[in-house]
């Protein structure tokens, strides 16, 4: 997994309520599904912390938290940043456009 992705992981994970096993989960999935008028949720197993989360199910609807596309951002703007070019039209290291 490249770093940028194990970040991603970790704040998603650290924004979502862990569960200790599948079935504790399952459980949670299942009373959110209820609510959302048959709209299923699924468990899986997170990478960054090897605990058990829930998410929407529905592939279509489900939306990346605002904590991973933050990350996004930044990471696109320190990109842009390492790249900026100097009044010389040299990047940071030394090469010209």
């Amino acid at each position: 997994m490249r770093p940028s992705d194990e970040a991603a992981h970790r704040a998603v994970c650290a924004s979502k309520a862990r569960h200790p096993n599948a079935a504790a989960a399952q459980r949670v999935a299942d009373r959110i599904s209820s609510r959302r008028g048959g709209l299923g949720a699924r468990i899986y197993r997170c990478p960054a912390c090897g605990q058990w989360h829930v998410t929407n199910s529905n592939d279509k609807i489900q939306r990346k938290s605002r904590v991973v596309r933050r990350a996004e951002r930044s990471a696109a703007r320190m990109m842009d940043d390492a790249f900026d070019l100097d009044a010389h039209g040299h990047c940071a290291w030394g090469c010209s456009a």
